[in-house]
């Protein structure tokens, strides 16, 4: 279907071939050592978006992904968490914004259920503690310094538990069949990268402080 024109092509075909460019120039500047092709990858994309943004288009380039997602405050929320250098909470959010913007086979319950775990990495590193739960690494948060209001900590934990109920987000489903939808997905997935952006730069001002 690739070699139809363009005018004759599904909707699907056609941000298939455009998420296609964006890879190649990606590609081409990672593992080919073209360095040059930076510039052409990141034009390319600011000019898609831009080009979304002026046709009402709702989906935005976030990180290599054509993402349903159009809102500029959440697409900077989650472009801002992939831009952090813990990897392993970043290899997270990129596979759950990957589940959510895969356009013939969606995965919303893995999608948060990466969206979580994310903000379960980031705890853990805050509160040294690899083994610990979510929940448990939340309620160590302030003996490390992160001085977050109670109710906030507890909307964190009330999310932790609704992955984790018999809906099976978290856990094998057994005889419970998940229901998730796209809404839910995004807004896990945004309010986990807002949340991990929150606790990076709390963390970032205690080890400020630690070293003046």
């Amino acid at each position: 279907y690739l070699f139809l024109p363009i005018s004759k092509s599904s909707y699907d075909s056609v941000l298939t071939i455009v998420e296609y460019v964006v890879q190649y120039f990606y590609r081409a500047q990672n593992d080919y050592g073209r360095r040059n092709y930076i510039d052409h990858y990141r034009e390319y994309k600011k000019e898609v978006n831009d080009l979304f943004e002026r046709e009402f288009v709702g989906y935005r380039f976030i990180d290599n992904e054509i993402t349903p997602i159009s809102d500029n405050v959440e697409v900077d929320a989650i472009s801002e968490s992939l831009d952090i250098k813990f990897e392993g909470c970043k290899s997270h959010i990129k596979k759950a914004l990957h589940f959510l913007s895969d356009r013939n086979t969606p995965d919303y319950k893995n999608s948060i259920k990466e969206s979580i775990s994310a903000v379960e990495s980031i705890c853990k590193i805050i509160t040294k503690s690899d083994n610990a739960t979510l929940g448990k690494a939340l309620n160590n948060l302030a003996d490390n310094g992160i001085q977050m209001h109670e109710a906030l900590r507890r909307a964190f934990s009330t999310l932790y538990g609704y992955t984790s109920d018999e809906g099976g987000i978290r856990h094998s489903e057994g005889l419970f069949e998940s229901n998730v939808t796209f809404e839910e997905a995004k807004f896990m997935l945004v309010s986990c990268c807002t949340f991990v952006n929150y606790l990076i730069a709390e963390y970032g001002k205690i080890n400020e402080k630690q070293r003046n």
